[in-house]
């Protein structure tokens, strides 16, 4: 008797997204076609910059926003690297000496802001936060009200891609425009369930990434107030008003602009939402000794963080896989590797809880079966390895 195959169940959305089928119609007919430079004079070459000029003015409206503050780069780390790279050369003769980051930041934020601080003189500062990873709005502003002076930016995530936890932005964007901070925004997790406005939180700088929103890899961009100046930190031709030297991705482009159009289409999010309150409560009442992991009320709403007493991240996510569900131990930073250790040991976790950590994220192509489906599964790992 031939067996029949399980069900692929794809749990890891915060990781990328699958290319949506709208957006792949609207890039088919590009891809198809010869490719142009869009810096060239000739007919071709108008066309493909004329294609990323409408893409820019599609996502300026959107955002709500100036189509000049749109910046496309190739990711979100190449967005985070650039703005707080290009802000720090820009104000390499200023007194302004710290770097604030939030306490759950992607490795690009953290990296880079470690790697400003070690080479250049800049005092780094991580924000506390309890367990949870939430900030504490009373504490920032404190710290803001000290030493805004010397404060070169602030830049916090809208949410910990590892723990799910969505930091108050708006307010935390206020404190800073009220003392003159540049806030810089990675809005890379919330795209396809928040309305972003960037403009009227007083945000200095936003990054946003395409394939976390159902559209192709390779591109990204930075919201970048007009009043703010970025240096930039590679040097080449004059794209993107000489801040991102290298000839544009036009179909990539141009399916960013469509996936986020879809986005704001879509009324997918409470939907989502629903599915993963439904898995949550399942997961309590089918596998008591998992500890739940972030905030219970601000964080993402796709977002499921646990942590498996007595059975380590690598193992269960090879058995999983071995079950056909894709899900992850954190955010994907490189072949085989996750990152999550840190900030989990930041909030207080120990070595062996911060082993057993596991995310599950949910998203459009996802159902009421996939759910009850991994409870199957995954019920039946932890009935013989973590109970």
């Amino acid at each position: 008797m031939i067996q029949k195959k399980r069900k692929f169940i794809y749990f890891d959305h915060s990781s990328t997204t699958p290319l949506d089928e709208g957006v792949l119609q609207v890039m088919l007919p590009l891809l198809k076609k010869q490719r142009f430079n869009p810096s060239a004079v000739y007919g071709g070459g108008q066309s493909s910059a004329n294609h990323i000029a409408l893409a820019r003015k599609s996502i300026a409206k959107k955002l709500k926003i100036d189509p000049k503050e749109v910046f496309f780069t190739s990711c979100a780390s190449e967005s985070n690297n650039l703005v707080l790279k290009g802000l720090a050369q820009a104000n390499k003769s200023s007194s302004k000496n710290i770097i604030i980051i939030g306490p759950t930041e992607h490795s690009s934020v953290i990296k880079t802001a470690q790697f400003l601080a070690d080479n250049f003189s800049y005092k780094l500062i991580i924000l506390p936060c309890d367990k949870t990873g939430l900030v504490s709005l009373s504490k920032f502003k404190e710290l803001l009200s000290q030493i805004y002076q010397q404060i070169l930016l602030v830049s916090v995530g809208f949410a910990s891609s590892e723990i799910g936890t969505r930091q108050l932005i708006e307010d935390m964007a206020d404190l800073c425009m009220a003392r003159g901070v540049f806030f810089h925004l990675d809005a890379t997790q919330a795209v396809d369930f928040f309305d972003l406005s960037p403009k009227d939180w007083g945000v200095s700088a936003m990054t946003l990434s395409s394939h976390k929103i159902y559209g192709p890899s390779g591109v990204g961009m930075i919201y970048l107030s007009n009043s703010a100046k970025l240096s930039p930190i590679r040097h080449g031709g004059g794209q993107e008003k000489s801040l991102v030297a290298g000839t544009e991705n036009t179909v990539a482009i141009v399916g960013f602009a469509e996936a986020l159009r879809i986005s704001h289409q879509l009324k997918e999010a409470n939907r989502i939402a629903e599915l993963t309150e439904h898995l949550r409560e399942r997961l309590i009442a089918k596998c008591p000794k998992i500890i739940f992991t972030g905030h219970i009320s601000f964080r993402l709403p796709f977002h499921v963080s646990i942590i498996t007493p007595g059975l380590k991240s690598q193992q269960l996510l090879i058995k999983l896989d071995l079950l056909n569900i894709a899900a992850s131990a954190g955010s994907a930073c490189g072949l085989g590797q996750v990152s999550g250790d840190e900030d989990l040991f930041r909030l207080g976790y120990n070595e062996s809880e911060i082993s057993s950590a596991l995310r599950l994220t949910l998203g459009r192509s996802n159902d009421l079966s996939d759910v009850e489906e991994f409870i199957d599964r995954f019920s039946y790992i932890y009935k013989h390895d973590i109970s």
